[in-house]
């Protein structure tokens, strides 16, 4: 089978590495990639190119490009085929730089995949990197880990602590470029059962709410896009930029405004039992919550029954700080919000797709 530009070999633990496939970038304007991937495919070749990352990460990249929504949504049904169970979908807002390669991407896909390389081990065995991956290099639950590595004389998976020799991809990821013209994902069906990583906006992107005697907040969605019946996560940072003493207690001094209304922590039942913590001048804290922490909302049998989810469609989120930590107690009411907030964070908008949407109507 032909894979990318080149076949790399490792020779696993010598000292000697060719210097033609180290901290090297292959490019060729042309998606060769393999003859088994799905035939509508071809016609974008010419479109395509091909990117053999050699340096400390071992893989291939296939950058395809398209020129209208209509080549573009032809194309996707295709696309998909070709990840492995279980991997995610990432998306990313056009322009956008895979830090592997250095690729700079349009509207389109990038298809990351095994380099189809060769390591030889000391005792003369060979391990190729590509399907069909034997059960060692599996996750305990049976799918594929992003990258592995050759050790004892088999593939395992990287367990994303120190890095000892080379990495090689093991899973077929699928990165998608949004532009909001050719590539839309209002017209664009995400899969099933698939996780979504959407780094379409940088934590760093985000603005703080306005600050209040120096207190701010700021809140930042894991995702901006979520499937019906996923609970959102959020990150909740607060800083103390003034001079006043005050303390929090996590959770518990949060209420989130979800399309205009405040609902409380469900922590609050428990008030008792949190920690509270100094928030003094200087002070900066950040809580990682979800939807389902708050109010009615509900997502799974841990959580309340008879809760609700967000129907689909566009909400906004808000989060706000509540001054209410006392000597020997917290405030759980929301009879004098929103005067017991200290500060409020900026407002997002999060985007629910319901199961059964082909995304073609708003």
């Amino acid at each position: 089978m032909r894979r990318g530009l080149f076949s790399i070999l490792i020779v696993a633990g010598a000292l000697f590495i060719p210097t033609v496939c180290y901290s090297a970038i292959f490019t060729t304007d042309r998606g060769e990639w393999p003859s088994t991937w799905p035939k509508e495919l071809d016609p974008y070749r010419k479109q395509a190119k091909t990117i053999g990352v050699a340096h400390g990460i071992q893989e291939t990249v296939y950058e395809i490009h398209f020129n209208s929504r209509d080549e573009f949504e032809k194309a996707w049904p295709h696309i998909l085929k070709l990840k492995s169970p279980g991997a995610p979908l990432i998306l990313e807002r056009s322009p956008a730089i895979y830090n592997r390669s250095g690729t700079k991407s349009k509207a389109g896909v990038l298809i990351l995949c095994p380099s189809g390389g060769t390591v030889r081990m000391p005792d003369g065995t060979e391990l190729r990197a590509d399907a069909p991956w034997p059960e060692s290099a599996k996750l305990p639950g049976g799918e594929l880990p992003e990258y592995v590595v050759a050790q004892d004389g088999k593939w395992v998976p990287f367990d994303g602590k120190e890095q000892r020799g080379f990495l090689h991809r093991a899973r077929v990821d699928i990165m998608l470029i949004t532009d909001g013209k050719v590539v839309d994902l209002n017209h664009t069906p995400l899969p099933e059962n698939t996780p979504v990583i959407d780094r379409r906006f940088p934590k760093a992107e985000q603005a703080w709410g306005k600050a209040v005697e120096g207190i701010q907040v700021r809140l930042t969605p894991d995702n901006r896009l979520w499937k019906e019946g996923e609970d959102p996560n959020f990150a909740v940072d607060v800083r103390n930029k003034g001079t006043r003493q005050l303390r929090t207690s996590g959770i518990c001094s949060l209420v989130l405004e979800v399309d205009g209304k405040a609902v409380g922590p469900k922590a609050w039942s428990r008030s008792g039992l949190i920690e509270r913590k100094p928030f003094g001048p200087g002070a900066e804290l950040s809580f990682a919550v979800s939807l389902g922490q708050f109010g009615p909302f509900s997502w799974s049998k841990e959580q309340d029954q008879g809760g609700k989810v967000l129907p689909p469609g566009k909400h906004t989120i808000k989060a706000s700080l509540l001054d209410n930590v006392r000597d020997n107690a917290i405030n759980t009411s929301l009879t004098a919000y929103p005067q017991t907030a200290l500060a409020s964070s900026n407002l997002v908008e999060i985007e629910i797709i319901a199961k059964s949407k082909d995304n073609t109507s708003k």
